[in-house]
Parts: structure tokens; sequence; C-alpha cells
């Protein structure tokens, strides 16, 4: 067995490993209920043409498929508990009587740029610039917002409605909103569907959009501090899909990471509320990295 843990919302899946008889005969059934929905359809489809040979394969490696798929999610292997150690109290006798001890002189020692007080000063002030970035970072999107009107899926931690917020997880697995604060959310849904679009925090960008040629949703995120070059811009063709409805095309170090189709998504104003703050985003990286 092995012991999986979603670190945003504290969830713990226990999966078994080896082979799976469930897996082997309701094959389709059982990946599906997983969210393994290409693997689903190709034993759908190959179960007759292979006489039940690939679902004797999927047995062998479908619980492989499933814990890779978690971690993709973000879920990360569960840890033991450590056992908090008893501290032991040291006894130390009182030495005797005739033993003198030599007299005790205080002994000043100027400052150096190493002291701790030296080091407090070095924190406070790289405390103070991150705040001044942070401050960019909220005025940048604040003055992106105030440029627009009319948009409706738009916005600051503030505004985010409670219930939506409720559901970020399920977007956005890597998302601790104990950890890190929004300072800006585009989400984008149709049909009561779980939402695409991006969450900025103070130190991360996290996304969910479409990626590939089928083009299914794909999660993930990118620490401001690996992010060399980020570029959003409308498309009607999709590079990862050849096709496709039009709308932003997002690019992280000079590769191509997924879109967001506009039809019945967003309007043409939420678009270029996305497309601007990616884009002032990338001019702030830099600052942001520091």
């Amino acid at each position: 067995m092995t012991t999986l843990q979603n670190p945003v919302t504290k969830e713990t899946k226990i999966v078994e490993t080896g082979f799976s008889i469930s897996c082997c005969v309701l094959a389709p059934f059982w990946l599906a209920k997983r969210q393994l929905y290409v693997p689903a359809a190709l034993s759908l489809a190959l179960v007759l043409p292979t006489f039940g040979i690939s679902s004797i394969v999927l047995g062998f490696i479908g619980n492989r498929l499933y814990i890779n798929a978690l971690k993709k999610k973000g879920w990360v292997p569960s840890e033991p508990a450590s056992i908090p150690q008893t501290p032991h109290a040291k006894v130390q006798a009182d030495p005797p009587a005739s033993v003198q001890r030599a007299p005790q002189h205080e002994v000043h020692v100027p400052a150096h740029p190493s002291s701790p007080s030296s080091k407090n000063s070095q924190t406070d002030l790289q405390e103070g610039d991150s705040r001044s970035h942070q401050t960019e970072l909220d005025k940048m999107i604040s003055d992106v917002l105030g440029r627009h009107s009319g948009y409706e899926k738009a916005f600051t931690g503030q505004t985010v409605p409670a219930s939506m917020k409720a559901k970020l997880s399920k977007s956005f697995p890597a998302l601790n909103l104990v950890q890190e604060t929004i300072k800006f959310a585009g989400l984008y849904s149709a049909l009561g569907m779980k939402p695409v679009g991006i969450v900025i925090t103070e130190t991360t960008l996290h996304y969910r959009w479409s990626s590939g040629f089928f083009g299914f949703s794909k999660s993930g995120h990118v620490p401001f501090r690996s992010i060399f070059s980020l570029q959003a811009e409308h498309k009607h063709i999709h590079p990862c899909y050849g096709g496709g409805q039009p709308g932003p095309d997002i690019t992280i170090n000079s590769g191509t990471r997924g879109w967001i189709q506009t039809f019945m998504l967003m309007n043409e104003e939420d678009e270029k509320v996305l497309l601007e703050v990616l884009n002032e985003l990338a001019a702030l990286i830099p600052k942001l990295k520091h």
C-alpha cells in the first residue's frame, strides 16, 4: 500500500499497489471513477479486439497509473508522524566547597558587521524590500482592473466569492491559503464545472487550463523564482492543439503551457484583463524573486 496526502486539504488516500483484480475485471469503470479518463477510453476500445488481454495488463498497471496521476496533481507521500523525544534533564553536582571559583569579569564586545544586531538590520532591509515589491504587485493588479469595466470573472483576494474560494483547492491543488495570499484570480467556468484560469499569490503562479491535443484541463503551479519568461496573447489556433476555440495562450519559459478558450467562459473584457495581468506580471517577476 502507498499513502498519499494532499498538502493543501491534508486529505489522505491509501492506494493499493501491485495487481488489482477490480481494475482487471471492471477496467473502464475502475479507471473512470479515479478520473483516469484517457486510459478508461482506451481500455473500453481495446477490450474486444484484444480478447480481454488489455484488461489483464491494466490489472497490473492500474494502481501505478492512479498513483502517478495523484502525484501530478500535487499529492505527496505521507510521512509517519515523528515521535517527540522527551528531553532528559541534566543534573550537575555543586562543586566542593574547597574549590574556589575564579572571579567573573564582564567583557564588552564592540558591534561587528556579523553581529546579531547587524544581521537583524539586514533582515529588516530585506523584509522592507519584499513589502515594497508586494505593494508594486498589488498596485499593478489594481491599475489593470481600474482600466477596465465589464469584466465578470476577475478578482482580487478580497473580492473572490467565499463559495468559490472554498472550492479553489480542487482546481488548484498546490494552492495553500494558509501560507499564501491571493493577489489576483481569473476564474472561468460554465455549466457548473470546475473553473479554469489562474491564481496569483505573492510567490507563485497557479494555473488550470487546457493542454495537449485533446484539450484536457491541466493543473499546476510555477514559483516566481522559476519563471524566466512569461507571455500571454490572444490566439485563434493554439500550438499545443492545432485548432480549437480562440482564446488566451500562455507561454512560460519559452514553452507553451496551455490555453483557455473564450467561448462560454469569458467575455472580451475578462480576456483583456487576464492578458494584461500576466504580461505586466512578467515585468515585475525579476523584483518579486528577491
